[in-house]
């Protein structure tokens, strides 16, 4: 046996001799080694921290987006968002909310077997500058003084039956003032020359539906009368009948 293990050692050659720089080389290996394991712990804590915070502030009222939705994360169930101020409403407000609940719930007016014809008009009322050469034929047209020295025309059926129990958008027909500031019309947040226009009468008009309650179909008619001066109509009321290009001749007829 002895004599095969020094054959063994033979074939495997000489062992190289370990210096002193051997030593510390191995010795500056280890202290490295052992520095970076260190830093990479480091690391590593700092990176958890931060995304603990990161998420923090994720889900904190008004940063981003995401802003109060929920999340699976720990951080976010105990995030406690900022209560928004309370308000309290007087009784007149209530009432004035219970009202304005209850109309949005009412039935529109029925729409007429024919629709109602347009008859001329053209007279000057007293209190507004607002005058149309067209009317509803039959229909009621009153004068609403507002601020600002401004005025509405208010435009009903008289023969009407117990008004009170529709959505009042589909018994009247309002026209009033309107403006344009910097080319674009109020009510919109698009130039002039960007929105789609219609011709009313004749003049250039644009048509948006109203966003109302139970406005169903009723539109906004904003027909320009200078650069700075616009004519608005709200009009297609159910009990007229009227499609789109009766109304818009009716606003063309129309002037202040």
């Amino acid at each position: 046996m002895t004599d095969l293990k020094r054959l063994l050692a033979d074939a495997a050659g000489d062992e190289p001799a370990v210096t002193d720089d051997h030593l510390a080389a191995d010795l500056r290996r280890g202290q490295t080694s052992l520095r970076r394991r260190r830093l990479a712990g480091v690391i590593s804590g700092t990176v958890a921290t931060a995304l603990v915070i990161g998420a923090g502030y994720a889900v904190l009222p008004g940063l981003g987006s995401s802003a109060g939705a929920p999340l699976d994360s720990g951080v976010a169930a105990q995030t406690t968002p900022t209560p928004s101020p309370s308000r309290t409403l007087s009784e007149d407000q209530k009432e004035k909310i219970r009202r304005s609940e209850a109309e949005a719930n009412l039935p529109r007016v029925p729409k007429p077997a024919k629709p109602v014809p347009l008859v001329a008009d053209g007279k000057v009322r007293p209190g507004t500058d607002l005058v149309c050469d067209l009317m509803p034929k039959g229909w009621e047209v009153k004068v609403w003084n507002l601020a600002g020295n401004e005025s509405e025309l208010i435009i009903t059926d008289p023969n009407l039956k117990n008004p009170t129990k529709y959505n009042k958008t589909s018994t009247r027909m309002r026209v009033r003032h309107a403006a344009m500031i910097n080319n674009v019309p109020e009510k919109y947040g698009e130039l002039w020359v960007d929105l789609q226009h219609f011709q009313a009468g004749e003049r250039e008009a644009v048509v948006a539906p109203v966003h109302e309650p139970a406005s169903d179909g009723t539109r906004d008619i904003h027909m320009k009368l200078t650069n700075t001066k616009l004519l608005q109509v709200t009009a297609n009321a159910t009990g007229l009948g009227w499609d789109l290009a009766t109304v818009l001749r009716f606003t063309g007829s129309c002037r202040y």
